[in-house]
């Protein structure tokens, strides 16, 4: 694998984390609001919103994580690096 295709897998990766924190963000607050809305299970809806409130915070870091390395890895070419196919 050349040293460009990690560099875009790392991009990648941060593009796909994004939506999956958002969207499990989005399943904390609806699971967080469905618990106030009524007297139906409410201790079940609060672990689901932790759950999904974790799962977000760990796609995001994952996810800021992947956008830091592609950006360094972008910005730190292999020639500046003193690594080339020829040696």
């Amino acid at each position: 694998m050349t040293y460009t295709t990690k560099t875009k897998l790392c991009f990648a990766g941060a593009t796909a984390l994004a939506p999956l924190a958002l969207y499990c963000f989005a399943g904390a607050v609806m699971n967080g609001s469905f618990a106030v809305a009524g007297p139906v299970d409410v201790e079940r809806f609060h672990r689901n919103a932790g759950t999904f409130f974790w799962l977000s915070v760990s796609a995001a870091t994952l996810g800021l994580a992947c956008l830091v390395l592609g950006i360094a890895r972008a910005w730190r070419s292999p020639k500046s690096t003193g690594s080339t196919a020829a040696q």
